[in-house]
């Protein structure tokens, strides 16, 4: 063989030549399949994507066939499916509804599962909650925050969820086949109440003054307010207030659905108290309008809000209704003549 290679050096050289260009050829092919597969995936990646925005932008009434058009390709985004329920283009559930079910009882559905914090239910008799939305948002990993205002408005949001009782549907209107509009009655936490503090008054001043006083830290006097105010919200002397709240409620038939909560903008509103100023904002306002001026004049023996008057027994402290002398678990125990000791602090 050897012998042979070497008076056939030419010929072998060509053997040669021919097998590394054959390989070289053959890899080379494969390179190019490989590359022009994955551009065909990712212009199919693409499509799909483009497919779900168009779809997101489309108001028309084929919107929702377009979906159920959809779900080979959104079940392979976002995975399998629970019973009953379909995925919306922007990856959330989207329930099928109870078909047994009038929308009337619907709105009843939906409204004990929000007082109760049952959000499966909620989910599933609506379609696109803003309620849901929010609270969902309030826990979630990717939107985790542990700011304490961020904290103090999810507990707001969620006792006033939980204060709600429903009293009744007081009117309906009937705009199309496919959608009602309910006019709901309840009661529910008032968030409007602004001045059940001042009971606590002289005592919440001097603690705000010992926390003012430290400029490099202002976070501890948003925090004992929080406290106080979420403390209030949870206590049995919680004020109620009467609210109406409107409801839409529709059907898909493309989608052959039952009948779903699809505005609750309302409830949202009522939660959030979004027209007003919460009452941590009042307290510091009224604070650093007057608080050092009410504080000096019990100092000086006077009464605060009497000015003429030198008796500073009669403030307005009532302690056999103030908060701070009831027992609980809030985290935190004040006196009237004590600073705030709060739990972590």
């Amino acid at each position: 063989m050897l012998d042979f290679m070497a008076k056939h050096k030419v010929f072998v050289g060509i053997v040669i030549g021919i097998i590394i260009v054959i390989y070289g050829v053959r890899g080379y092919n494969a390179k190019v399949q490989e590359e022009k597969a994955a551009q065909e995936a990712e212009l199919e990646e693409e499509q799909r994507q483009a497919e779900i925005e168009a779809a997101k932008n489309d108001n028309s009434n084929s919107s929702d066939s377009r979906l159920l058009a959809m779900q080979p390709q959104l079940i392979q985004n976002y995975g399998k499916l629970p019973e009953g329920y379909i995925w919306d283009i922007d990856g959330s559930l989207f329930s099928l509804g109870d078909k047994s079910l009038s929308a009337e009882e619907v709105v009843y559905s939906y409204l004990n599962g929000l007082r109760t914090l049952d959000f499966s239910t909620v989910q599933k008799f609506s379609r696109g909650s803003v309620v849901v939305n929010n609270y969902e948002g309030y826990f979630s990993d990717r939107d985790k925050n542990t700011d304490y205002s961020d904290n103090f408005i999810r507990n707001m949001y969620k006792q006033a969820l939980l204060s709600m009782e429903v009293k009744g549907v007081v009117n309906s209107s009937v705009f199309a086949e496919n959608k009602q509009v309910f006019t709901v009655k309840v009661t529910m936490l008032d968030l409007t109440l602004k001045d059940f503090w001042l009971k606590d008054k002289t005592t919440i001043y001097q603690n705000m003054q010992i926390y003012a006083a430290d400029e490099s830290d202002t976070t501890k006097m948003d925090i004992y307010l929080y406290d106080y105010i979420t403390k209030y919200y949870t206590s049995e002397n919680a004020p109620t207030r009467e609210v109406t709240f409107d409801l839409t409620v529709q059907r898909y038939p493309d989608l052959d659905t039952g009948w779903l909560v699809s505005v609750d903008t309302d409830i949202d509103n009522a939660c959030r108290y979004a027209d007003g100023v919460l009452v941590v904002s009042y307290i510091k306002e009224k604070y650093y309008d007057e608080g050092k001026d009410y504080l000096d004049a019990i100092a000086n023996g006077e009464d605060p809000n009497n000015p003429n008057s030198n008796d500073s027994d009669d403030d307005s402290n009532d302690d056999s209704e103030s908060i701070f002398n009831t027992n609980d678990d809030a985290g935190f125990n004040i006196s009237s003549s004590d600073e705030v000791s709060m739990g972590g602090n």
